[in-house]
């Protein structure tokens, strides 16, 4: 019998349960009123406007903020960051590269050398884009960019208190770093936040903001930071000409994806605009003998591609199709991948199956066996 799980509870709850502090919403605004960053244009202060108010407001354990284009979304992660100088040993900043990371990175730096939470001479910023940066605060806290380009052991088994990704949405195999960047946080019950556009995002950020759009066991929310939110650069706010315009040329859905924050499906999609991870994902299905059962197939070889075994089932009294199980590896042959399906449970109960019909042409060790 699966155990229940609960909504989660409130980031501060927490953290206070092992007796970590975390910054209160008034607290980041005492922080916030005396930051300055020229970078970002902020000569007197830091005043979240719109969603970013919300997203700061919110005491979860993982903010996802897809932001519009020039909406501002790394200055909320960078401000983010400084609000936990005072309250945490350690930070991340995380990106598919160091480039990546330099906005939050230099918002985070300026604002806290401006509010004397960091000495100018704590700030490493090697003109090297290859180089990390990394900074410590008055307080103790070390705030560490790490690039993902070997992500396995640039993550050593350190306990951060917040963890900045940057631009999620370029990431590859974000699931598995999301699952470690958890694990990572877990002793601490530390914040993750993550900050990025949708525009050219891969289908793995687009469904961990969907998931995160309602109730789940991380205690994630989702965020969308529109373009007009940003009234520093567009005062009059949605109904900018620039916005209405756009909208006219190139439609509704451009507009809320790449000004909006609104994620859309990848474009590489079979399925695009049909496809809904809410409505289309059950992570309680499981095979059922007593309904028909077949394999889909499709071959590959090559590293970094997957040789995808796919379980079908169907209800005969109703148009229902759905996949419970699969096989998905790398680097295998069919001999090796059919041993793989030959030992779950439901291969014996296989009545038929698809292929690729030129799987047996075009690929190596094609032949007969497929």
């Amino acid at each position: 019998m699966s155990e229940t799980m609960t909504a989660a509870p409130p980031l501060s709850e927490q953290r206070a349960a092992i007796g970590l502090k975390t910054p209160s919403w008034k607290a980041k605004k005492l922080i916030w009123s005396k930051a300055k960053s020229p970078t970002a244009g902020i000569p007197n202060g830091y005043r979240p406007l719109g969603q970013a108010r919300n997203a700061h407001e919110a005491d979860v354990r993982g903010k996802a903020v897809s932001g519009g284009w020039r909406s501002g979304k790394s200055l909320f992660a960078g401000m983010e960051g400084l609000a936990w100088l005072p309250y945490a040993q350690l930070g991340w900043i995380i990106g598919k590269d160091y480039e990546r990371t330099r906005p939050e990175f230099t918002y985070l730096a300026e604002g806290g050398i401006s509010t004397g939470l960091i000495s100018p001479g704590q700030v490493h910023m090697p003109l090297d884009k290859h180089q990390p940066w990394a900074l410590r605060a008055i307080t103790g806290c070390i705030v560490e960019a790490v690039t993902l380009s070997d992500w396995k052991k640039s993550l050593t088994a350190k306990a951060p208190d917040f963890i900045i990704v940057c631009e999620p949405g370029l990431i590859d195999g974000l699931h598995d770093v999301i699952e470690l960047l958890w694990g990572r946080l877990s002793e601490k019950r530390g914040a993750l936040i993550l900050a990025g556009t949708s525009d050219e995002a891969n289908e793995e950020w687009y469904e961990l903001w969907e998931s995160w759009s309602r109730e789940n066991p991380e205690g994630g929310h989702s965020f969308s930071m529109p373009t007009w939110d940003n009234l520093y650069r567009y005062p009059g706010g949605k109904r900018e000409r620039e916005f209405l315009v756009y909208a006219e040329k190139y439609g509704r859905e451009a507009l809320l994806s790449h000004y909006g924050g609104v994620p859309s499906s990848p474009r590489d999609l079979v399925l695009r605009g049909y496809w809904k991870y809410g409505m289309h994902v059950d992570d309680t299905l499981e095979f059922n003998p007593s309904f028909p059962a077949e394999i889909t197939i499709d071959p590959n070889y090559s590293l970094g591609n997957r040789y995808v075994v796919e379980l079908v089932q169907w209800d005969h009294m109703s148009p229902r199709i759905w996949i419970p199980d699969e096989v998905a590896v790398e680097g295998m042959t069919h001999d090796q991948v059919r041993a793989l399906c030959e030992d779950k449970p439901w291969w014996r109960y296989i009545s038929s199956g698809t292929i690729d019909p030129y799987a047996g042409e075009a690929h190596v060790y094609g032949a007969p066996a497929p």
